[in-house]
């Protein structure tokens, strides 16, 4: 059965939020965002509650919502999510032992973070999420009334995101490029598995958002290296792993430097609307964002559909 649910993207300079019917895809009925006081959120850090609460609170009036289940995001930079081969009753293992798989990864004290796993066809996901940023994210959305149905870090939207719009027998190997600030993801869909690449700096003021001397040259090239990297290095691990195309969400770059990048990495680019035009229905036209902004919050919203 259809349900309501919102997804509630907390980024570093505004909130963005979806109220969708989640069935065999994603229909959106209602859309908002805002912008967020400065230094309210800092590199993903909630540094103000209180003001991310009160506008957490007036979005959601603006939107009129008919639900209080929400699912809100992690940024990329507070949670670390690695893909290994799936072994014979690996998700029976007791959770020392997964920790000690993820000791391999995470070079910090591990009763710093809360631990999570889940496995497809050929993959086993591992995530871990600092405690303190699980914590403060639920804070806010319990203060504004909602109640959180789970928490995903954004690596994890965007798997959920591509596997509701390639649908459930995918044919399509996809790179997926999510510019964000004040860090960008890169991670690879393969026919129904997850690969999680490296992550990237974004100049805010490519974006109008700070002071730099950065120029979308230069982050061109580190986007085009970062994806490069991550592909070599996931071929390491699952040597089936060879992305076709390349596609891009999150915050919109121009045309021609996303067919530069397309071309430096030598993958098909395809749109982001061609890849959600069958399962994924945003039906409000004016709501002042680009469709691929509304990723993350797509993704979140999605988490019930790929995983119950």
């Amino acid at each position: 059965m259809a349900k309501h649910i919102l997804g509630i993207h907390i980024g570093e300079n505004r909130l963005i939020c979806i109220e969708g019917r989640i069935g065999g895809g994603i229909t959106v009925h209602k859309i908002a965002n805002i912008n967020l006081e400065p230094n309210t959120v800092i590199s993903g850090t909630i540094a103000d509650p209180s003001s991310l609460t009160e506008s957490l609170v007036e979005m959601l009036v603006k939107l009129e919502v008919v639900t209080a289940k929400a699912v809100v995001n992690i940024p990329v930079n507070l949670a670390e999510v690695k893909c290994i081969p799936t072994e014979s009753e690996y998700l029976s293992s007791a959770p020392d032992q997964i920790e000690w798989e993820l000791r391999h990864y995470i070079n910090e004290p591990l009763d710093e973070f809360q631990f999570s796993t889940f496995s497809l066809q050929t993959s086993t996901v591992l995530v871990a999420v600092r405690r303190q940023a699980l914590d403060s994210y639920a804070q806010v959305l319990e203060k504004a009334g909602l109640l959180v149905e789970a928490i995903d870090p954004e690596q994890i939207a965007l798997f959920n995101l591509i596997s509701i719009a390639l649908g459930s027998k995918p044919k399509d190997s996809v790179a997926v490029v999510n510019i964000e600030v004040p860090f960008s993801q890169v991670i690879f869909f393969e026919r129904g598995n997850f690969g999680c690449g490296g992550k990237l700096f974004t100049p805010p003021e490519l974006f109008g958002l700070g002071d730099g001397k950065k120029t979308w040259r230069e982050f061109s090239e580190d986007i085009a290296a970062t994806v490069s990297i991550t592909m070599e290095a996931e071929k390491q691990i699952n040597p089936t792993l060879v992305p076709e195309k390349i596609m891009f969400a999150g915050r919109p770059i121009k045309e021609d430097i996303i067919a530069t990048i397309a071309g430096k990495v030598g993958l098909q680019l395809v749109q982001y609307k061609d890849i959600m035009k069958k399962r994924v229905k945003v039906k409000p036209r004016k709501h002042g964002l680009n469709p691929s902004e509304l990723s993350i919050a797509l993704g979140l919203a999605a988490h019930g559909v790929v995983r119950t």
